[in-house]
């Protein structure tokens, strides 16, 4: 049962990052025990889904979007087909 409630509220979180409230007891600043013990489990399932790289070591290019100075196109060559559950793309702004 408790597998089910995290692979839920993974889903829920996934789709709606602002999902995950959890509020403290009403006069403490402190979390049930349960609460974060399922945070706890709900952190390691979202680190392991993107623990993986699947674009490491794979050919990446970047293109103009239709001659834009803005907008590119990035294409990674994975070499198989298979389906994508999340995409994570960053920008180094430093």
């Amino acid at each position: 049962m408790k597998i089910k409630v995290v692979k839920k509220t993974y889903d829920e979180v996934m789709a709606m990052p602002q999902a995950a409230h959890v509020k403290p007891y009403a006069n403490q600043l402190r979390l049930n025990d349960n609460d974060v013990k399922r945070l706890n489990e709900l952190g390691e399932l979202i680190k392991n889904s993107f623990r993986t790289n699947l674009a490491e070591g794979k050919e990446i290019t970047i293109e103009p979007y239709n001659g834009s100075e803005t907008q590119r196109v990035i294409t990674i060559e994975l070499g198989e087909r298979m389906k994508l559950n999340f995409l994570e793309l960053s920008e180094n702004i430093a």
